[in-house]
């Protein structure tokens, strides 16, 4: 009859007596925890703490190499922990990778004038207003904002689930957000304040979280210098983002543009006016005109 693990546990070298504990103890040869002897496995780091001989069945400890039942050579294996201790390798985050997307700038012109004496809880307000406002409109086109700087929108289409028409409802948005600033201004008695927006598409390096769209890249910093050369009430757009958009947009050529931080001139295009619904079904000249001014090639 197979004996118990207390039985052998002088024998394997590894135990103690330990008064007040509640029956023998022995330690974990692998990372020296203190176990019951009656453990099979280590419940700190999972490597097995007692075997059964293959000849007679009779119970032995790990660190034995003969059987004290019927003196069998017993298996000399170093312990290995169960599968279940060890960790699972760290996943990529779901989403990550590269992506084509458009990414928006605009930005709030005439808010400085406007602040200068004003009372700091009114501004807030005012504010607070105007990103929300924002955030709808970037939500309502199917965009993500990304981040708030300052009086500053940054928002991306496409992060984590791309669309065929990313780069036109990007440039709707603009549109959108160019008329409804202007709108929010003169509804809260403060007239002046106006919106210039940035669009640039391009390749950029995306990982994407519950509720958030973020990319790196230098299409990030492109959109930025683009909204920067944009007139205010206006909204600017790189060739690449023009070319995706022009089945629903009409666009006029804004020149070329030398930009802080970018090494080579960039062409740009002004959008001018909606010309049908989205991917260009129904395109017609008739749709209200958005103002026509056209910037010159400028250094920003």
């Amino acid at each position: 009859m197979a004996r118990s693990l207390e039985a052998v546990l002088p024998f394997a070298g590894v135990s103690s007596a330990n008064p007040g504990s509640g029956g023998a103890r022995i330690l974990c040869v692998s990372c020296g925890a203190d176990t019951a002897a009656s453990s099979r496995f280590c419940p700190q780091c999972g490597v097995e703490l007692g075997r059964t001989c293959p000849a007679c069945g009779e119970l032995t400890s790990t660190g034995a190499r003969f059987c004290s039942g019927c003196g069998a050579q017993l298996t000399t294996a170093a312990p290995q922990p169960r599968a279940e201790a060890v960790s699972a390798p760290v996943r990529e985050e779901e989403g990550a990778g590269r992506r084509v997307v458009p990414v928006l700038f605009a930005d709030l012109v005439g808010f400085t004038p406007l602040a200068e004496g004003e009372d700091p809880e009114v501004l807030r307000e005012f504010l607070s207003g105007y990103f929300d406002l924002a955030r709808k409109v970037i939500t309502r086109t199917g965009g993500v904002v990304e981040k708030f700087i300052g009086d500053a929108v940054m928002a991306v289409w496409g992060a984590t689930t791309a669309q065929q028409d990313d780069a036109e409802q990007a440039v709707r948005a603009g549109l959108e957000l160019v008329t409804e600033v202007a709108a929010y201004g003169e509804q809260r008695g403060r007239p002046g304040p106006s919106t210039r927006v940035g669009v640039v598409t391009g390749a950029v390096a995306t990982w994407a979280r519950p509720g958030e769209g973020l990319v790196a890249g230098d299409r990030v910093n492109l959109a930025s210098r683009v909204q920067a050369a944009a007139d205010p009430g206006t909204v600017l757009v790189d060739g690449a983002t023009r070319e995706a958009s022009q089945a629903g947009l009409e666009y006029l050529a804004a020149g070329t543009h030398l930009l802080k931080g970018i090494s080579e001139p960039v062409e740009l295009w002004r959008a001018v006016r909606v010309l049908a619904r989205r991917g260009g079904a129904g395109r017609s000249g008739s749709w209200e005109a958005v103002p026509q001014t056209v910037t010159n090639a400028t250094r920003v």
